[in-house]
């Protein structure tokens, strides 16, 4: 008899029911949903899928923590001072001469601010950190990237190698891109099928990242957004082309000789060719200065990227963008010094490009950071203006440019003989 439809009733034969009861086993009652995965057995499984991508073992065991954010952003900001090889207070008071920053900013504070917005997770020491337990499955792998990183490359050790501002942006390119990359193919394993296509996707969402750090300018300075896009975006990059160049072979050897600058990152080509940044002894300066009673509070290589944010965000008139971008790109080597005397500082900062072409054109962009001329010699190759802080000036001389901010203007001349003889350590460039 076939089955009764709609809403009717039928009269089943009693003898059906019997066989039906006797033969068939007795419905079961249904079972309860397994239960949701624990956050420590998440972890563990993305920590297998990691470690299976990026084919390097666990070497001891990492446990999740929730946290708050209060304790997470007290802790990166530690991490930031780190990176950037000297005190926050030395940072930011660079910063600050150079208008990447407001003079009133503290950094510690907006750090902790910025990373409370910005940042789901972090990694520190055989421990993840997350704020929700419902954290996405896909940061618990980028996560455990970081601690097989951690592991097998002693990831403390090799930070502490690379102080300063651009050595220290290089290594973090190095560290969350080669954990974005590893992320991405464990979530995605079709994007190893054609790594061509993987570079133009990633191409394309670094470009969209870095418009969207640009627009957010105006609420973020741009040396915490940029900075933290070129991470991940132009960090994965390089993970890739690493890749390509000799597999996970490749990433690792990087390990061990880290991004020198975020030159490099940006131009993967030169790292593999081994092309080193000039390095500008400054040192001769330095003394000249102290001796005269000025203390130098912080020393650095500024580098490619910083460059090309300074030209956009520096001063009071706008420069174009892909104009900034193909200036920055002669960058060779460079140092900025700030010094200080009886609460008054004031900045140097000396650069050498690819060729007196690049200098020229990074000079005709610079000098825009510079209020209007109003009393040039006129010069394109000096462009000085005398301000209630001090002296603003952008010299070139040959292939290399010395820019100063606020200098004492009887200080100038001085001050530029030793910057035009300051020591270059050239590597594989030809000057």
């Amino acid at each position: 008899m076939p089955p009764a439809r709609g809403g009717s009733c039928s009269i089943i034969d009693p003898a059906l029911l019997f066989v039906a009861g006797t033969a068939l086993p007795a419905q079961e009652p249904p079972k309860s949903p397994d239960p949701a995965p624990t956050l420590e057995s998440r972890c563990d499984a993305a920590g297998a899928k990691a470690s299976s991508v990026r084919a390097l073992p666990h070497r001891r065991p990492v446990r999740v923590k929730v946290v708050d954010r209060k304790e997470h952003a007290l802790d990166l900001v530690a991490e930031t001072e780190r990176s950037f090889g000297g005190r926050l207070d030395e940072v930011e008071a660079f910063l600050a001469r150079l208008g990447l920053i407001p003079a009133k900013l503290r950094l510690k504070p907006a750090i902790a601010l910025f990373v409370n917005q910005a940042v789901g997770a972090s990694y520190d020491r055989d421990t993840v950190r997350v704020f929700d337990a419902n954290v996405s499955d896909s940061t618990l792998v980028h996560e455990m990237v970081h601690a097989l990183q951690d592991q097998n490359f002693a990831m403390a050790s090799a930070n502490e190698q690379t102080p300063g501002v651009d050595a220290g942006i290089a290594f973090q390119a190095l560290l969350e891109g080669d954990a974005d990359f590893t992320e991405g193919l464990a979530m995605h394993p079709e994007y190893a099928r054609d790594l061509e296509v993987h570079a133009k996707r990633l191409r394309a969402e670094s470009e969209a990242a870095e418009a969207r750090a640009r627009q957010g300018a105006a609420l973020t300075p741009a040396i915490f957004s940029r900075t933290q896009t070129f991470w991940y975006t132009r960090g994965e990059e390089f993970a890739l082309a690493l890749y390509r160049s000799g597999g996970w072979g490749a990433v690792n050897r990087a390990w061990g000789a880290p991004p020198e600058s975020s030159e490099q990152v940006l131009h993967p080509e030169k790292y593999l060719a081994r092309e080193h940044p000039v390095r500008i002894d400054t040192s001769e300066l330095e003394a000249s200065l102290i001796a005269d009673g000025w203390a130098v509070r912080y020393a650095t290589p500024v580098g490619e990227l910083v460059t090309e944010i300074w030209l956009e965000q520096a001063g009071p008139r706008p420069v174009d963008v892909g104009a900034t971008f193909k200036a920055a790109a002669g960058w060779g080597g460079d140092r900025g010094v700030l010094c200080e005397r009886d609460g008054a500082r004031f900045g140097l900062w000396l650069s050498t490009w690819d060729s007196e072409d690049e200098a020229r054109e990074f000079v005709s962009l610079a000098e825009r950071t510079l209020p209007a001329a109003d009393g040039t010699d006129g010069d394109p190759d000096r462009e000085v203006r005398l301000m209630p802080d001090g002296l603003h000036a952008v010299l070139r001389r040959g292939a290399d440019v010395f820019i100063l901010l606020g200098c004492p203007p009887e200080r100038l001349a001085g001050i530029e003989e030793k910057a035009w003889a300051a020591p270059r350590t050239i590597g594989t460039r030809r000057k």
